[in-house]
């Protein structure tokens, strides 16, 4: 590790709130930024997720500012997502939620770029296990 870099001294599970849980949908777009309170009780894209679901060979379908958004899946094999932010003072990670499922979102006509990001992130996850085993 170089002299620039930061290290993480810990991982905190006491801010894990295990009463709720969370459905990740990453999507291509900013959003404002939340607080701890909000968190849990935001409806801010609530209009995205009708019933019934729209999907297209398996892929799900959300519309955004006008625009078209194809979603898919990623299953983590034997891992387990946590939504977490970084303590600036001591550099410890705060693991606040667990995601029941992970969805990425990308623009209609950018289903490339959706594979890519989703091998992307599953390779990433493989590499990290050999490294941690």
């Amino acid at each position: 590790m170089s002299d620039n870099e930061e290290q993480i001294n810990s991982v905190n599970f006491e801010s894990l709130n295990k009463s709720h849980t969370i459905d990740v949908k990453m999507l291509p777009c900013k959003t404002p930024t939340l607080t701890k309170d909000q968190v849990y009780k935001t409806t801010e894209l609530d209009q995205l997720y009708p019933d019934p679901k729209e999907s297209i060979n398996n892929k799900e379908i959300l519309y955004l500012r006008g625009r078209k958004l194809i979603g898919e899946e990623i299953f983590l094999d034997k891992q387990t997502c946590y939504l977490s932010n970084t303590n600036s003072v001591d550099q410890s990670i705060n693991l606040e939620l667990k995601a029941n499922s992970v969805m990425n979102f990308e623009r209609e006509g950018n289903t490339d770029r959706l594979t890519n990001e989703k091998e992307n992130l599953l390779e990433y996850i493989d590499v990290l296990n050999v490294i941690m085993s």
